[in-house]
Formats: structure tokens, sequence, C-alpha cells
């Protein structure tokens, strides 16, 4: 295994308000620290906000419900029951995976989450 320093960083996870700074080298190259990284497809904070993962789960959800939305309307039409297996296998894997994890997410992320599975435009049954 190779370690690439231009890609490999590290984080820490802390509620301090100064994030915590680490000297940490690799074979005397330092190694750099990042506020958020990306892990199988979930985004964490360094303060664990789950805000920058709210964000990127509602707005692509949004771009697949529009896609879901112009099969529905399109001339030729699409019966319901390819719209329900669409929507179950396309959208809400997305929606659903890691929501667990907001638990622990503020009250304004919470309510973001709430607000978009609660929206007309979120219901597939509505396309």
């Amino acid at each position: 295994m190779e370690i690439n320093l231009q890609k490999d960083v590290y984080q820490t996870f802390s509620l301090t308000h100064q994030p915590i700074k680490l000297n940490l080298f690799y074979q005397n190259l330092p190694v750099l620290q990042t506020n958020h990284f990306s892990y199988l497809g979930v985004i964490f904070h360094h303060k664990l906000t789950w805000k920058e993962h709210v964000t990127n789960i509602l707005q692509r959800a949004t771009e697949r419900l529009t896609l879901l939305k112009r099969i529905a309307d399109s001339k030729w039409g699409c019966c319901k029951t390819i719209l329900n297996l669409t929507y179950n296998s396309y959208i809400l894997p997305l929606i659903t995976y890691c929501s667990k994890s907001f638990v622990v997410a503020s009250k304004q992320v919470i309510d973001t989450w709430e607000n978009f599975n609660r929206s007309p435009s979120s219901n597939h049954n509505s396309c």
C-alpha cells in the first residue's frame, strides 16, 4: 500500500471553538488537516454538524425527483408501478442512507431534513 500525501489528510472531531491542530508527519512530510471529508458517501464535518451532508443529499435527491417528475409528465407517460419502483430504488435509498445519524444533528439541520421529507415535491405520489 502506498500513501499519497496529496490525497491523504487527517481530521479531528471536537466541539471546541478552536479546531485541534496536530503536527503529523509521514516520512518527514507533513500530513494536511481538513475540516470535512467524505467516506462511503457520508460527509463528516469536524464538529459533526451534518449540515454539509444533509445539504448534499437534499440537492442530489431534488435532482433525482426532478428527473422522476419529467418521466411522469412526459407524453408517453409511465405507469404508477414503474414510478414507485423508480422512487424506491433510485431516490429513497439516497434519502434514508445514514439518516439514523441525524439524531445528534442540530435542530436547524433536522428541520431542513424534515421539511424536505414533508414537502409535496418530495412526495412521489404527486407525480
